[in-house]
C-alpha cells in the first residue's frame, strides 16, 4: 500500500456518498454505503430529488466521501444492481478529491445566480473559489440541494456563463455556502477553468 493510500480515512457503512455520473445522466447524486469488505463495495440506488440514476453493470462511475480531515475520491465501475442497491468494484486507488480539481481563490467574488426552476429569479453572492467541477458562492439565502442555476462568475479572461445545479448547502454565519456543480460545459469552457489551475 503506497503512503497516500495509507493516509486516507476509510469508507464505513452508513457513509453518505456523492457519486458523479457522466454521459446521458450527468450530474452529481446522493447514496450510502450499505456494507463494503475487500471484494466488493455495496451502495444504495444514486438519486438526486425524485430522480434515480439509471445504472447497467460495466457503468463507470466516481464516488465521494467525506472523511473527518478531507474529501475523498474513486473511479468505480457497476457490477450489479438488485433490490435498490448497486454492487460496485472496491476502491483500489483512493486520492484526496481536492487534489483531482484544485480550488482557484477568485479575484473578483461577484456571482449571479439565476434560478432556473423559479422563473429566472436571480440572487447575487461572493464567490469562494472555483475548479474545473464547479464552485463555491456564499448567498444571503439558502436555495434547495439539486436546484438548477445559471450562474454568471467572472474569471481572469472574462465572464464565465455556465448552467450547475446545487450539490452541497451549508449555512455559515449570515450566509448559506453553496457547492454548485457544473453541468454543461463546453470544450471552451472547461479549457479556460484548466488553465486557471496552472
Amino acid at each position: 500500500m503506497s503512503g497516500r493510500v495509507a493516509l486516507v480515512e476509510p469508507l464505513t457503512a452508513n457513509q453518505p456518498l456523492e457519486v458523479e455520473a457522466a454521459g446521458a445522466h450527468a450530474g452529481i447524486y446522493s447514496s450510502t454505503v450499505v456494507s463494503i469488505d475487500a471484494n466488493q463495495l455495496v451502495i444504495m440506488i444514486p438519486t438526486r430529488l425524485t430522480e434515480t440514476l439509471s445504472l447497467s453493470p460495466g457503468d463507470r462511475l466516481t464516488v465521494f466521501y467525506r472523511g473527518r480531515v478531507s474529501k475523498y475520491g474513486f473511479d468505480t465501475a457497476v457490477r450489479t444492481l438488485h433490490q435498490g442497491r448497486v454492487v460496485v468494484e472496491p476502491p483500489t486507488a483512493v486520492t484526496i478529491a481536492s487534489r483531482r480539481s484544485p480550488r482557484i481563490p477568485l479575484r473578483n467574488p461577484q456571482v449571479r445566480l439565476e434560478r432556473i426552476e423559479q422563473g429566472g429569479t436571480v440572487v447575487t453572492g461572493r464567490g469562494i473559489d472555483v475548479s474545473i467541477r464547479g464552485l463555491r458562492v456564499a448567498l444571503p439565502v439558502g436555495l434547495a440541494q439539486w436546484e438548477r442555476v445559471r450562474v454568471t462568475v467572472t474569471l481572469p479572461d472574462g465572464p464565465l456563463a455556465v448552467e450547475g445545479e446545487v450539490v452541497r448547502v451549508e449555512p455559515a454565519g449570515n450566509e448559506v455556502v453553496h457547492g454548485i456543480y457544473f453541468t454543461k460545459l463546453s470544450a471552451e469552457q472547461t479549457a479556460r477553468l484548466r488553465k486557471l489551475g496552472q
